[in-house]
C-alpha cells in the first residue's frame, strides 16, 4: 500500500542547523505552521511540523536548489541557517503519513516554493519575455519601457478624466432631488 501524500500551504515559524539524534546526521531544521490543504483551501489545516534539508553529500545538492527555489535564498554561508532568517516565509509542503510510536502523523517529504511551480530565470527568461513581449504591447496599445523592481505592480497612469461611480452616467444636477 502506498503511503498518502498532501500538499499544504505554509508559514515558516523557525529554522536553524541541527543534527538527528541517531546517526548525528547535519540539516537545516525548518518548523512551519500548515494553513490548509492545497486541494481544499477553503477549509483551514493547522499543524505544527519540521522538516529537515539534509546537509550530507548525497543531499546538498538538492538542499541548496530547495533553499534557493523555496526560500529564495542567495548566501554562501550555511552559518544563514543558524539565524532564524526564513520566518514568516510562505512554501507548500508536500507530506506523508507515517506512523511514529504507534500514531499516524504528518512528515514533511518535500519543501517547495509557494504555487509549487518552478520560477523562470537567466537566458529561458529573457527568451520569453522577447518572444511574449511584443505581443502583449500589441494587444495593450503601446510599449511601456518604465523599470520596476521585481514584484511591483506595474504604474497606473492618470488620464486626467474623472471617474464616476454611476458607470459613466454623468453625476445628477440637483442632489436636492435625491430620495435619501
Amino acid at each position: 500500500m502506498e503511503a498518502e501524500r498532501k500538499t499544504f500551504m505554509a508559514t515558516v515559524l523557525g529554522n536553524s542547523l541541527q543534527k538527528s539524534k541517531k546517526q548525528q546526521t547535519p540539516s537545516v531544521a525548518i518548523r512551519v505552521r500548515t494553513e490548509y490543504d492545497v486541494e481544499e483551501p477553503e477549509t483551514p489545516v493547522r499543524m505544527n511540523l519540521i522538516g529537515n534539508l539534509w546537509l550530507t553529500y548525497k543531499c546538498m545538492k538538492q538542499t541548496v536548489k530547495t533553499l534557493q527555489e523555496a526560500f529564495s535564498w542567495k548566501g554562501h554561508n550555511i552559518t544563514d541557517f543558524n539565524e532564524p532568517i526564513l520566518v514568516g516565509k510562505k512554501c507548500q509542503i508536500v507530506c506523508e503519513e507515517e506512523e511514529y510510536q504507534g500514531e499516524m502523523r504528518w512528515a514533511i517529504v518535500f519543501i517547495n516554493r509557494p504555487g509549487g511551480l518552478r520560477k523562470m530565470e537567466g537566458p529561458e527568461l529573457t527568451k520569453l519575455i522577447a518572444d511574449v513581449q511584443p505581443m502583449v504591447d500589441e494587444m495593450v496599445g503601446e510599449k511601456m519601457d518604465i523599470p520596476r523592481d521585481e514584484g511591483e505592480p506595474p504604474p497606473v497612469e492618470e488620464s486626467g478624466e474623472e471617474i464616476s461611480s454611476s458607470a459613466g452616467k454623468p453625476p445628477p444636477e440637483d442632489f436636492d432631488d435625491l430620495p435619501f
